[in-house]
């Protein structure tokens, strides 16, 4: 008796990069064995994830979400194989009520529609393109960002996801990635990293327009630190010195 089991999903290459940028190839290699895993057992328990990954790897354990039974699965694979089921269940349907009009004969259901996985493709395509569009097209900026984060100084590297929120909404093109590097050297440069006045990455992203000239906003008297006072300036510092910074810009 031939089983019922379908033996394959749709994969999209372009959805699993984006989603596994950030992971190891060693890792990569454990995600994807625990997802066939899974389209094979249809859940998989701590046992299964622990065999595959050897201990608790935290970037392929968040790519599955565990129910009330203590059971673990990947919702997109999910999605997609019974999408994919379902689908494939309405085409025997229709074939076998075309084949018993016109010949009125009863016909062996195929178990699989061989025309099913490019209809599945367009059908799939047209329901994710949105999503699909939008991580294209950050992609490259992504990884971009990606190579101007690791090159800034320790203490700059806080508030990534905020920092790069800025990062994507406010270099578009390549100009603007060019003015992004002259900024980022001349701030490095300047006399309040020197004295050891240095911003936040979320905080430095969102205005780091105001560094492509070597000295900006001239005219505003910044205020001195000490050595001992100026080595990590908080957040309610900061906030403070920029209100204090827009009252000037105000009066002047």
């Amino acid at each position: 008796m031939e089983s019922d089991k379908d033996p394959a999903i749709l994969f999209y290459t372009s959805d699993f990069l984006t989603g596994t940028m950030t992971m190891s190839n060693e890792d990569v290699g454990k995600y994807i064995r625990l997802l066939c895993l899974q389209h094979q057992k249809g859940k998989l328990t701590e046992k299964d994830m622990l065999y595959i990954c050897s201990t608790y790897v935290e970037d392929v354990f968040k790519k599955f979400v565990k129910d009330e039974q203590g059971f673990y699965q990947n919702k997109r694979l999910e999605k997609e194989a019974i999408k994919r089921k379902k689908y494939c269940e309405s085409r025997r349907k229709n074939i076998k009520k075309r084949y018993k009009s016109n010949n009125n004969k009863k016909i062996t259901q195929p178990t699989y529609v061989s025309t099913s996985v490019v209809h599945m493709e367009n059908e799939n395509e047209d329901e994710n393109k949105d999503i699909i569009k939008d991580e294209n097209k950050n992609k490259n900026e992504c990884v971009t960002f990606e190579l101007v984060w690791k090159d800034l100084p320790v203490q700059m590297r806080k508030g990534k996801k905020l920092a790069l929120k800025h990062y994507l909404a406010s270099v578009k093109n390549e100009q603007d990635a060019g003015n992004l590097k002259i900024a980022l050297k001349n701030y490095l440069a300047s006399e309040r990293v020197k004295k050891g006045y240095i911003q936040n990455g979320s905080t430095w992203f969102n205005n780091w327009q105001d560094w492509i000239e070597e000295e900006p906003k001239k005219g505003f008297a910044k205020k001195i630190y000490t050595a001992e006072e100026s080595r990590i300036i908080s957040p309610e510092e900061e906030h403070r010195m920029e209100i204090e910074f827009l009252r000037h810009i105000n009066e002047t």
